[in-house]
């Protein structure tokens, strides 16, 4: 058959595929392991622990009614930048920009930093960066705030944990995953237990939260694990031709007048405005007009009546005839 040797290319190159997913394998899966944090469009951060999502690093406020707004970005993140640009609508009123910039420590930790500048005057209950853990991935685990220590419950007890100034805190969960930061100068930390309002445990790194026009404020520390931490970006993916690129035939594989070649089954009326205009029928059917049924009808469908007969009906009009689509 004329379409055998399109058939065994295809295979060919199915099979090579296939061929090279199994030998790529063992090596994505030992990178799926890996400690990792990614950073989004809007300047937040996703960490996986141990290839298994572990906490989220958001950017917030509370206003003064306790409303919360969360860090949205502005604009298309610059491709090869490590910075992202975020603003902060106020429920209460007002506005503020900041950057979120992150990079990767010698040490194998991940530094952040964030800007916060008040477009207008700002008197807020709290304006911070939060790292957001599931309840599940720290109940029975531990914290250690500086010199001060502690276990995170199973069952809830008092939304507050922790609350005070510190240079580091390091939270480990029950499965042993553990995740420090690191501050370089003290810095208002609040461990949280959210169960009251939702399965969480917030860490939420404070900054000043009464800020003038035009003022700014910062926030900076270091995230790392017991390994390495990866850092990546979420950027855009534009697919190139290279050399290896093997062009994808797309004709099809079917013989003219062969079993597989339906063409001649379905009736083609072209080119379009063939049968006239489309037209909308008082029942709310969709129709077409034309002058008379197409002479490649048989003769019993193109019999001028009053009524519809195989799928034309004759209008009072003697000139059009109506045929339904």
């Amino acid at each position: 058959m004329p379409c055998m040797p399109r058939l065994a290319r295809r295979l060919c190159i199915c099979l090579l595929v296939a061929a090279a997913l199994v030998c790529v394998a063992p090596g994505a899966a030992a990178s799926d392991s890996a400690d990792r944090g990614l950073v989004a469009g809007d300047g937040t951060l996703d960490l996986r622990l141990r290839g298994r999502d572990f906490g989220h690093l958001a950017i917030g406020c509370y206003d003064h009614a306790w409303s919360y707004a969360g860090a949205v970005g502005v604009g298309a993140p610059d491709p090869q930048g490590n910075s992202r640009l975020f603003t902060l609508t106020i429920p209460g009123g007002g506005r503020a920009t900041g950057v979120a910039s992150f990079s990767r420590a010698a040490d194998g930790a991940i530094s952040a930093a964030y800007t916060f500048s008040a477009g207008t005057d700002l008197a807020l209950n709290s304006l911070h960066v939060s790292v957001e853990i599931p309840i599940s991935r720290l109940a029975g685990g531990t914290w250690t705030a500086d010199h001060a220590h502690g276990s995170f419950a199973k069952d809830f007890a008092e939304p507050t944990v922790f609350s005070g100034s510190i240079r580091s805190l390091a939270v480990a969960g029950a499965d042993g995953r553990t995740l420090t930061l690191t501050f370089n100068v003290p810095t208002q930390v609040l461990i949280q237990d959210n169960r009251r309002w939702g399965p969480s445990i917030s860490l939420r790194i404070g900054t000043t939260a009464t800020l003038a026009r035009a003022e700014s404020a910062a926030i900076a520390f270091q995230i790392s694990t017991p390994e390495h931490l990866d850092l990546d970006f979420d950027r855009p993916v534009t697919i190139e031709r290279g050399p290896a690129w093997i062009p994808l035939d797309v004709d099809l594989d079917i013989a003219p007048g062969s079993a597989l070649d339906f063409s001649t089954l379905i009736r083609h009326d072209a080119p379009a405005g063939s049968l006239g205009r489309v037209i909308a029928r008082a029942d709310g059917s969709m129709a077409s007009t034309c002058a008379s049924p197409p002479s490649t009808l048989p003769m019993a469908m193109r019999i001028a009546s009053a009524t519809a007969c195989c799928g034309w009906v004759i209008t009072p009009c003697a000139s059009t005839t109506t045929r339904t689509v």
